[in-house]
């Protein structure tokens, strides 16, 4: 157990241009072959943005390991292990993220969805409905921050917000000695919810897309 206090959240700045996968290995650790001048180092992060594993695609990971005289880069963050889903090998693209900003100041943050649906049903034997676990419905993270109308922050969350890409952002937990990572659209409000004796904060909605994971803080 352990308190989320001195945790920091950033949005990625800036990131690399697409980088070419050959081949994407099925494991819990992918191994991603990729062209001789992908310059990822280990400890970068980057996201997959394009896949023949349509279920990869948006997801993001941290380069785990790095084999100079294959080009081959393991990545940890998600698996492939699953044959059903990601069969044989697949190919990709990915891109490196160069630059991270810093989310001022974070007053709270909250999340609404993810809830599990459910099929009901009742056989004519039964005297009692059953349930088959369904979808769950989309997330969505929201993250109150501090006011400030001339942090660098406010351009990068304009852009994002206007252009709609999936952009990519990380949680450092130190207590925890954990990082969190995730990928999803963007939404900044930047008109700021005032009341008396209260600070000023503006709000960063992030719309769920990769799968949101956990690991070590340090790779």
């Amino acid at each position: 157990m352990h308190l989320p206090n001195g945790s920091q959240v950033f949005v990625e700045k800036a990131r690399g241009a697409a980088i070419n996968a050959s081949k994407i290995t099925a494991h819990a650790n992918p191994v991603f072959t990729l062209t001789a001048s992908h310059g990822l180092k280990q400890g970068d992060y980057i996201l997959v943005t394009e896949s023949s594993w349509p279920k990869l695609i948006n997801k993001v990971g941290r380069v785990k390991s790095v084999e100079a005289s294959t080009n081959a880069v393991t990545i940890e963050g998600f698996s492939t292990s699953n044959a059903n889903v990601f069969p044989g090998s697949g190919t990709g693209k990915v891109v490196k993220i160069n630059e991270w900003i810093e989310i001022p100041c974070v007053q709270d943050l909250s999340q609404e969805g993810g809830e599990q649906q459910f099929y009901t049903y009742q056989c004519l034997a039964d005297d009692r409905e059953q349930q088959i676990p369904t979808y769950k419905s989309a997330v969505s993270l929201t993250y109150n921050f501090a006011h400030e109308y001339d942090n660098p922050i406010y351009p990068v969350l304009r852009a994002a917000d206007e252009s709609g890409e999936v952009k990519v952002m990380r949680m450092y937990v130190p207590k925890a000695k954990e990082m969190r990572i995730w990928s999803g659209t963007l939404s900044f409000n930047e008109i700021p919810q005032t009341a008396v004796n209260e600070m000023e904060t503006v709000s960063l909605t992030v719309s769920l897309k990769g799968d949101f994971a956990s690991m070590a803080a340090t790779a």
